[in-house]
């Protein structure tokens, strides 16, 4: 599972450097800004509870925006 998350973010800095597709720089750096919060450590693996939390606090496109 980690390994699938490191590799779609790895795809989600590619488009940002490409500005193609939906997803803008914001977004990505959204999803950067919140992953640090779990992965203080820039190790690139976070517990599947971890990632849950972070898919239920980010903002669309990539989260649900739940807590708002």
């Amino acid at each position: 599972m980690n390994l699938s998350v490191a590799a779609v973010i790895e795809g989600l800095e590619n488009a940002k450097a490409d500005n193609s597709g939906l997803i803008e720089g914001d977004d990505v750096n959204a999803l950067l800004d919140h992953w640090m919060q779990y992965d203080p450590r820039a190790t690139g693996w976070i517990d599947l509870l971890d990632f849950v939390c972070l898919v239920i606090e980010l903002p669309p496109p990539f989260g649900n925006d739940l807590l708002k």
